[in-house]
This record gives structure tokens, C-alpha cells and sequence, in this order.
């Protein structure tokens, strides 16, 4: 399976969350994967900044899940945790993704 392959994969696993609350404007920026190369590599650069904003062990602990697509338990294994313990992490390490990807960009006065 393809790196783009697990990573829609792993969207739709998110997705089935139906319990977590999601910003809207979130989920629609998410979805609409811009066709023109240069939009996506702005994407990617985007996410890359962010990423490198988090702490190593959300950092890692976000790659395993959502681009490795590793199991809970697996995650909670390496990392000292109970498969419980390693969802209530994954799940915050989102919400700070999240914040730092989609907070309001501040004008320059």
C-alpha cells in the first residue's frame, strides 16, 4: 500500500469517531487536497512546520499512527502506556496538530 494509500486510509479511520468534536473549517481544509502542485507542496510545508512545533514524542507517536498506521496498543507498548493511554495521547497530540496548523494567522502591523 502507497504512502498516500495509508494516510486516506488512516483519515477514514478518524473519521469513524463520530464522539470526538471537530472543527468544521478544520475537516474542510483537510479534505480539499489541492490538485495544483504548488498548493500541495504549501500543504506540506504547513504540515512539516507544525510537526516540527510538537514535542518529539507526539511527533513520533502521530507518524506511527497516522502514517505508519500502528496499532493502539503497539503505540502504547513503545512508548510505556496502555492501549488506552496511548489513545488519550494520540488524541491530544491531534488537538495540538491541529491548533498549530489551523490557529489565526497574525497580521504584520
Amino acid at each position: 500500500m502507497g504512502e498516500d494509500q495509508r494516510c486516506a486510509a488512516n483519515w477514514r479511520k478518524l473519521e469513524r469517531h463520530t464522539y470526538e468534536v471537530l472543527d468544521a473549517q478544520a475537516i474542510k481544509a483537510a479534505q480539499a487536497m489541492p490538485e495544483e502542485p504548488e498548493a500541495r507542496a504549501e500543504l506540506v510545508d504547513a504540515l512539516r512546520v507544525a510537526l516540527g512545533r510538537l514535542d518529539a514524542t507526539d511527533r513520533q507517536l502521530l507518524v506511527w499512527r497516522f502514517v505508519e498506521g500502528e496499532a493502539l496498543r503497539e503505540i502504547g507498548r513503545r512508548i510505556g502506556l496502555r492501549k488506552s493511554g496511548a489513545e488519550v495521547r494520540a488524541a491530544r497530540a491531534r488537538k495540538r496538530l491541529r491548533r498549530l496548523l489551523f490557529r489565526p494567522r497574525m497580521k504584520d502591523h
